[in-house]
């Protein structure tokens, strides 16, 4: 050995520094590798530059007053997500001289405190009334106190592992001068006591009714047919027309659909067939001894539920493994990226089954589980679907309220994630695209879903007059009965009453609804029965308290059936003329105006959304303040996904639906997408 040195001393030694060298430049290189991008650049703020690592304290300051605030979080206004807007806020309130040292951090959590005392307060007010709200008010120093305590020691269990105290103490610091930017600018407080008793009554003036919606639907029994240039002419006006925009319902405009299949994997076919076995059922019993103290006798029963849910979970793992396999099989070597595959044209011919693939499924559980013969599939196919928009979509059976999560505080329900299919123009992070299949998606019911989307068409104005014929003539139709009741409302109020609201809504199949409650803001039933819901519009809703406004509060002081007591309006977007009789009213009275200032803020903000506190500070304003500019798509609009948020595609590597622990809102440059 000693020779063989002395002959390639030279050699070795080259050798050996070339890899001390290397592992000299190791570190350096490693941590331009994977770690050297926290000094990269993100974006820019008032001629500064803001680094991933910026970023990254920003999301931990975020998540530590998320924490801490708790309940009193919301009076930041800042999406918790959105480290970008930590950022932009923090850095406005300290250049307004807002923000304080560590110790200012502290005194927020006594203000939060406070505040969320107050609020309480006055919940208790409105809901149950001033003798509560007082009973309460005589412990405030008590439960201010003991908020107070458990804040500090939120605040204690949050910074651990994420900073030190007295950075957490700087972070609430921040959060305080967020906090008093928006007070500072607070647009709400130019409320006007008028203004405020005004709302008051808006809020808190209640008319009782009975009511009844005649359907134009009825009358247009009666309407000849439109001709054929008026069925034209109608279709070319609105075939571009959304029927949810125009106030009578009218509009053509095809939805985004989808044709698509689906299989589902059985949890409860699999619990009720999987056969246990005694043995290994004993086995589990004598490993989980402090979940079951009792002999084996005594605890059968509750053994073996707890076993049979583990060998399900099992069963239902092992399904996803299966899935995941044969779909990297069929899409393997394709070409594209992990969010966009390019299929070849025989794709159709080419792409599993899903019968197929759910047979796969049923072999392999039974090879690897004992199964019972009774009835049921343990994964069906269920096949090619009728064209379907996202209303469709979310009524199927099963899979129609099934979710994907995107992370473990995220989901994304089953017709969402569908409609954000890259064919309808969606967003290409999910990954989402026609001809593979995605999943899994769970229900509360606790099966897994998966689906295929085999054809889409994007929304648009409808392609042919034949298409929509029927709809057309029967908008054209609703629409002269609609003019014919306006005419005539005066008509069917003086019939409803001479004969009394039964009477007349019997002649149009319909029923009265009677002890309906009507205020400015809504309607609420408080007799027996159906309350329609298409009553609770605006007209009908101002038609009433118009009405009220001129009768007396004693209901003796008119005769039940005295003219000024029912009123008439053609509600268009219920298709119906709604005719109601004034039982009694109530004008609001000087306690609920002084019980209730959260609801009376609540209505001016709902009137004039500028009068917000927070209206001043949406991100994009903001921004623009303080000169932030996004140059890597740091803000939560342009967040990149992560793998587990992202893609629903069944993958062999990371099981879709997966979190990979990378906190929401975290960026990161992993493609989505298998």
């Amino acid at each position: 050995m000693l020779k063989f040195f002395r002959k390639y001393k030279n050699i070795v030694l080259v050798f050996g520094g070339t890899i001390l060298m290397v592992l000299f430049l190791l570190p350096s290189g490693m941590s331009q590798l994977m770690g050297g991008g926290r000094g990269m650049t993100v974006a820019r703020m008032d001629g500064r530059k803001i680094s991933y690592a910026d970023l990254q304290q920003a999301e931990n300051e975020l998540r530590l007053a998320l924490q801490v605030l708790d309940q009193s979080y919301p009076l930041l206004g800042i999406d918790p997500r959105d480290a970008a807007a930590w950022v932009a806020r923090t850095h406005e309130a300290e250049q307004a001289g807002l923000v304080g040292g560590p110790r200012d951090g502290r005194a927020f959590l006594m203000e939060a405190a406070n505040f969320l005392f107050d609020f309480n307060l006055l919940m208790v007010q409105s809901r149950f009334g001033a003798q509560n709200a007082q009973q309460l008010l005589t412990r405030r120093d008590e439960i201010i106190k003991d908020v107070y305590a458990r804040n500090e020691q939120a605040l204690a269990a949050a910074s651990a592992g994420l900073m030190t105290p007295e950075q957490a103490e700087r972070a609430l610091a921040r959060a305080y001068g967020v906090y008093r930017m928006v007070q500072a600018t607070n647009p709400s407080t130019i409320l006007s006591r008028p203004g405020a008793l005004l709302l008051a009554k808006q809020a808190f003036d209640t008319a009782t009714v009975g009511a009844v919606l005649i359907p134009a639907a009825k009358v247009a029994e009666t309407v000849a047919d439109p001709t054929d240039e008026q069925i034209a002419a109608h279709f070319e006006k609105f075939r571009g027309v959304d029927p949810a925009a125009d106030p009578d319902g009218v509009g053509y405009l095809q939805q985004a659909r989808v044709v698509l299949e689906w299989l589902v994997v059985d949890r409860r076919v699999i619990s009720d067939r999987i056969v246990l076995d005694p043995i290994e059922m004993n086995k589990f019993w004598r490993q989980n001894r402090t979940r079951f103290p009792g002999e084996f006798a005594d605890t059968r029963t509750a053994v073996e539920t707890a076993y049979r849910a583990e060998r399900t979970e099992a069963a239902v793992a092992r399904a996803e493994e299966v899935l995941r396999r044969e779909m990297f099989r069929s899409t393997e070597g394709l070409p594209g990226t992990s969010r966009r595959r390019t299929l070849p044209p025989e794709w159709a011919q080419r792409m599993p089954s899903l019968t197929a693939l759910a047979g796969a499924v049923e072999t392999d559980l039974k090879q690897s589980f004992s199964f019972s013969d009774a009835s049921g599939q343990l994964a069906r196919a269920y096949g090619r679907s009728p064209w379907m928009d996202r209303e469709a979509l979310a009524s199927l059976p099963g899979i129609g309220s099934s979710v994907f999560p995107l992370n473990q505080q995220n989901q994304i329900p089953f017709p969402d994630l569908v409609m954000v299919a890259q064919e309808l123009g969606g967003d290409e992070r999910f990954g989402v695209q026609v001809g593979l299949v995605y999943g899994p998606l769970s229900t509360q019911g606790g099966d897994d879903y998966y689906f295929r989307i085999l054809e889409a068409q994007k929304q648009g104005p409808a392609e042919s007059l034949d298409a929509v014929r029927g709809r057309v003539v029967n908008d054209l139709k609703i629409l002269e009965a609609l003019s014919r009741l306006e005419a005539e409302r005066e008509v069917f109020v003086e019939r409803a009453r001479a004969d009394g609201l039964s009477m007349l809504a019997g002649a149009f199949g319909s029923s009265a609804q009677w002890d309906i409650e009507v205020t400015a803001q809504g309607l609420t039933g408080t007799g027996v029965g159906f309350l329609d819901p298409r009553l609770d519009t605006p007209e009908f809703r101002d038609a009433v308290m118009g009405a009220v406004r001129g009768l007396s509060p004693d209901p003796a002081a008119l005769a039940e059936n005295d003219p000024s007591r029912f009123v008439g309006v053609v509600v268009r977007g219920a298709r119906g003329l709604a005719v109601a009789q004034i039982l009694k009213w109530r004008p609001a009275t000087v306690e609920q105006y002084l019980e209730s200032p959260i609801e009376i803020r609540g209505l001016s903000i709902r009137r004039d959304p500028e009068t917000n506190p927070l209206a001043n500070f949406r991100s994009d304003e903001v921004a623009r303040r303080v000169g932030f500019k996004d140059i890597a798509g740091v803000g939560s609009a342009d967040r990149e996904p992560t793998d587990a948020e992202a893609s629903p595609e069944a993958s062999p590597e990371t099981p879709a639906g997966t979190s990979t622990g990378t906190p929401a809102g975290t960026p990161t440059d992993t493609p989505a997408g298998t």
